[in-house]
């Protein structure tokens, strides 16, 4: 009788056993597809964050930039986490919100981000009177991101994350709220040009409300 060699099937059985499952979602954790989880990758505009388990491989498609309003307690909430002795009577406020240590933030010298931060806050200013904040998760790697001239302050009972950031974005992200508590998140990778950018657009908006 011919001997069939059980080693072929051992190493299948241990590949397929082996091998996880990978789902899709988007930013609401509804399943999507993965065919139009690929469509939609454009890092101008999504970003792709992976979590891994033994056995689950999940893929969330998150956009960039999002809009929202907080309501009155919520608002009113999230600037006494800011500052208690702030009297917040300025147009717009800025958040800088760093998660901690990641691929992007681990680091061996100077970030060029907030380097020159004088000259960025006074760009900020031609747009709009503003209150800037400095907010971390965690302070990994944070000694890169110049805190001898940036206030860096903890996010204090998670406010920011709770709100804003319930997910690790990668490198570093921002938001930018209106007196009213309209904002625009951007999450991910960004520089002055992109909070500059969102900082009009915002002014733009309350203006356009105010004047109908």
């Amino acid at each position: 009788m011919k001997k069939i060699s059980i080693i072929p099937f051992l190493l299948f059985a241990m590949f397929c056993f082996s091998q996880k499952k990978t789902i899709y979602y988007n930013e609401a954790m509804a399943k999507i597809s993965k065919e139009y989880f690929e469509n939609q990758l454009d890092n101008a505009r999504n970003l792709h964050l992976a979590f891994e388990s033994d056995s689950l491989i999940t893929n969330v498609l998150v956009k960039r930039k999002n809009y929202g309003k907080l309501s009155e307690p919520v608002f009113k909430e999230l600037k006494n986490s800011l500052s208690e002795t702030n009297s917040f009577d300025k147009n717009l406020i800025v958040i800088m919100y760093y998660p901690g240590e990641d691929p992007c933030n681990h680091r061996e010298e100077n970030s060029r981000w907030g380097l020159n931060v004088q000259p960025y806050l006074k760009k900020l200013k031609k747009i709009n009177s503003y209150e800037h904040f400095w907010v971390y998760k965690s302070y990994g790697q944070l000694q890169y991101y110049h805190p001898d001239e940036i206030n860096w302050q903890p996010d204090k009972d998670q406010t920011l994350e709770k709100l804003f950031f319930n997910y690790h974005y990668p490198c570093s992200s921002f938001v930018v709220l209106d007196k009213e508590g309209n904002y625009i998140c951007y999450y991910g990778e960004s520089g002055p040009d992109n909070v500059f950018e969102l900082s009009k657009e915002l002014t733009k908006k309350r203006l356009s409300s105010h004047s109908k």
